[in-house]
């Protein structure tokens, strides 16, 4: 899933170890990796505004 993804480094923010990845133009969902366990869990859905403020 990493292909053509962006990692969001904001270390020790609410989006800290997350990815990203465009969906539309201006729709993003973030989600956490956890290989170990093999899961991901989705963080967040939204446009730029509705994540980023």
């Amino acid at each position: 899933m990493k292909n053509g993804t962006g990692h969001i480094s904001f270390p020790g923010g609410e989006y800290s170890n997350c990815w990203e990845c465009h969906v539309k133009s201006d729709l993003l969902i973030i989600w956490r990796e956890f290989e170990e366990e093999l899961i991901i869990e989705l963080v967040r859905a939204g446009t730029h505004s509705d994540l980023f403020g």
